[in-house]
């Protein structure tokens, strides 16, 4: 037989093709020899193959080997139990907007605290403004725009 490899060892072993050796002596003298020494009596019809012998094939390439895994990193030691670790700090509230222009006429007076300036000052630092009874009871503290009511 005659045998072409087509594509190579990157290809996963490439594909073997076999056509019909010709002969070139009588099966009878052919058969008086050992297979080892018959096959120099063989040809190919084409230059691209080779002369293989019937009973031996030659191995196929090796397959591709498997990618090496990437290290994993080992998982971080656990802390100790006896001392647990402080919640991260909630992220800072961003600062209100500025209100919206006041109309035309309109009078701002300045603000007075309806609780103890001390407990207002308090709550203030506290950022307790936000809450609405605190931001009506002080708010000189909590920084208030106050106006005039309208008359008319």
């Amino acid at each position: 037989m005659c045998n072409k490899v087509e594509g190579g060892p990157g290809n996963g072993g490439g594909l073997e093709t076999c056509i019909p050796a010709i002969q070139s002596e009588t099966k009878k003298f052919l058969n008086t020899l050992p297979l080892d020494y018959q096959w120099p009596y063989f040809s190919c019809p084409s230059s691209d193959f080779f002369v293989c012998q019937n009973y031996r094939f030659s191995p196929a390439y090796p397959p591709q080997p498997p990618a090496l895994p990437q290290p994993q990193r080992p998982p971080p030691p656990p802390s100790p139990p006896g001392s647990p670790s402080k919640p991260p700090m909630p992220p800072v509230r961003p600062p209100t907007p500025n209100p919206p222009p006041l109309f035309p006429g309109t009078n701002v007076i300045a603000c007075t605290n309806d609780k103890k300036d001390k407990k207002c000052i308090r709550k203030a630092s506290k950022n307790k403004c936000l809450r609405f009874k605190i931001f009506n009871d002080c708010k000189l503290s909590c920084g208030a725009t106050c106006v005039a009511p309208l008359t008319g």
